[in-house]
């Protein structure tokens, strides 16, 4: 068990009842003041359990003209869900 903290919202704040699939687009500004008027930081081992929480989890994509970043995530992370995947 670990004391690591990690930034969730109630699901009902990010996602309506039924969800969707791929990358969301509209209200999006809705959406971050939303993240930030309910999120708040609780322990990781609790949110990984619970489902009525959605963690928030920041991307950042980089592209240099026609190039992307791309990385490969090695073993030495933590969460060993992501070990040798890729993330761009």
């Amino acid at each position: 068990m670990t004391d690591e903290q990690v930034y969730v919202v109630p699901r009902t704040v990010v996602m309506p009842t039924d969800g969707w699939h791929g990358l969301r687009t509209d209200a999006v500004r809705e959406l971050v003041d939303g993240i930030g008027r309910a999120g708040r930081f609780e322990p990781r081992d609790a949110m990984e359990r619970d489902a009525a929480f959605k963690q928030v989890i920041p991307y950042l994509v980089l592209r240099d003209g026609e190039r992307w970043f791309l990385m490969h995530r090695t073993k030495a992370g933590r969460d060993e869900r992501l070990h040798d995947r890729w993330s761009i």
